[in-house]
């Protein structure tokens, strides 16, 4: 709904005329010139999905442009003369307003961009959806409710200006901040599809990378971004999404052994720069009831695998009406990230272990010896066992007697409290740790070698190509 009064009809001359004569002055290009290397876009929602909105207000001391993004950075409608534009969604289109509401745009289309007067040196505006400044300028992709998911296109070294220091702090030695850009810029070119369905390339949270626009750039993170200007990762002739996280807690890990999935980048490697980053966790078992469902209270919980570097690779759940076994980064996100930050952790407080109380029993020893007694077993796997109430101090093996008992009950031997779990590192552990990134720069390794040491087998390349190590 617009919240500002206007009359079509009496500026309908004035807007004509207005439109006719930009399009006669002002000369249509494209962006790069054949000498010139050609810029790299991406479209970052800011806002979409439930906070999607139906207007928004742009903001800018040097005027806007229309750019049509079809086909290049064709610049079609030049607004020098305007600092505050209002975009609506009415029936399906993209009007843009003037603040006096006169009509300035009908049917924006999603291939045509609102960019800044000087999108091609700073480019800044602020947005009334978030009263944040970007850089670039905004395009929109109407939902099928009528909202508007708003988009901030802007160049692809631009975005990381808005990342890096929320991602690596910009205090931090200058060639770890260069890797964290060239990884951060690998994984935006190689992630740009994750959004399609929703008009845009990349989300602004951790989804894909969290982006806070001109409100987090700083001069030592921007200086970071443009000294590896449209560097990326390759590996075997494709950009790669170069996957980082805060602390591998002394081995990152193999893609297939959280993820399922093998990258032949993305291999275990022992992290001996990692500063140790201990954490703990205690769930009780009421919590654990909580977070997995459909198999009643819980009573025991067990690391049943690791991998072959140290991690948890499979964790058994046993609950009152039955078990489930959580595997991978299931776990994590199962028991809570933020809680359980790795999977590199010890477990205290399960056992594994059940113990039997019959109603009745007959215990056939080597004398055929009976009893009614009502504790009497306890029993684990079948190639052991030990003793919870003995006969006479007679120990009976579980794999005999569990075939004769009726009327059981079973009850683990887990501790009453719950479990803790102990661990090392913060994340998934795959890729570039940077804790340990951020040592390595201070130890006055160079933002290669830091790449090379956590993705294998890469080539650090320009985007379009071209880049000679």
């Amino acid at each position: 709904m617009m919240h500002f009064t206007r009359n079509k009809k009496k500026r309908m001359v004035m807007i004509l005329a207005l439109v006719m004569a930009a399009l006669l002055c002002a000369p249509v290009c494209v962006y790069a010139s054949e000498d010139e290397p050609e810029m790299t876009y991406v479209a970052v929602g800011i806002k979409y999905g439930s906070s999607a909105v139906d207007s928004c207000e742009m903001y800018s001391d040097y005027g806007f442009q229309i750019v049509d993004i079809s086909d290049g950075m064709e610049e079609t409608l030049p607004l020098p003369g305007y600092d505050h534009l209002v975009i609506e969604a009415e029936n399906g289109m993209i009007n843009v307003y003037d603040e006096d509401g006169a009509t300035l745009v009908t049917d924006l289309g999603e291939n045509s961009v609102i960019m800044t007067g000087d999108y091609l040196d700073e480019g800044m505006f602020t947005s009334s959806v978030n009263a944040r400044t970007y850089r670039g300028g905004l395009k929109f992709h109407v939902r099928d409710n009528g909202d508007i998911n708003v988009i901030n296109y802007v160049s692809l070294d631009h975005y990381l200006y808005g990342v890096l220091h929320g991602e690596m702090g910009a205090h931090n030695p200058l060639e770890s901040l260069k890797a964290q850009a060239v990884a951060a810029r690998s994984y935006a070119m190689a992630e740009r599809s994750s959004h399609k369905s929703e008009g845009f390339d990349l989300c602004n949270v951790s989804h894909c990378q969290m982006y806070y626009g001109v409100d987090y750039e700083r001069e030592r993170t921007s200086q970071a971004v443009d000294e590896t200007s449209e560097l990326v990762i390759w590996h075997d002739g494709e950009i790669v999404p170069a996957y980082y996280c805060k602390n591998s807690g002394g081995y990152t890990q193999n893609s297939e052994d959280v993820w399922g999935s093998v990258s032949g980048y993305l291999k275990a490697v022992e992290d001996i720069w990692s500063p140790e980053y201990e954490w703990t966790a205690s769930y009780t078992w009421e919590d654990l009831t909580e977070r997995i469902p459909d198999i009643g209270d819980v009573e025991d919980a067990y690391v049943t695998e690791w991998t072959d570097n140290g991690n948890v690779y499979e964790l058994t759940v046993v609950g009152e009406d039955d078990t489930k076994v959580l595997k991978r980064e299931k776990i994590r996100t199962t028991l809570g990230a933020s809680l359980c930050k790795s999977l590199r952790f010890e477990l205290e407080g399960g056992s594994g272990k059940t113990i039997v109380i019959p109603a009745s029993v007959s215990v056939l020893g080597a004398d055929g010896l009976e009893t009614d007694r009502e504790e009497i077993v306890v029993y684990g796997s079948e190639d052991e066992s030990f003793e919870y109430d003995s006969l006479d101090g007679m120990v009976v093996l579980g794999a005999s007697v569990e075939k004769t008992l009726k009327d059981k009950e079973v009850k683990s031997m887990a501790s009453d409290e719950g479990i803790t779990l102990t661990g090392y590192g913060y994340g998934h552990g795959i890729g570039m740790a940077q804790d340990s990134a951020i040592v390595m720069g201070e130890e006055g390794l160079d933002f290669e070698e830091i790449l090379h040491f956590f993705y294998t087998d890469i080539e650090i390349d320009y985007v379009n190509g071209g880049y000679d190590e």
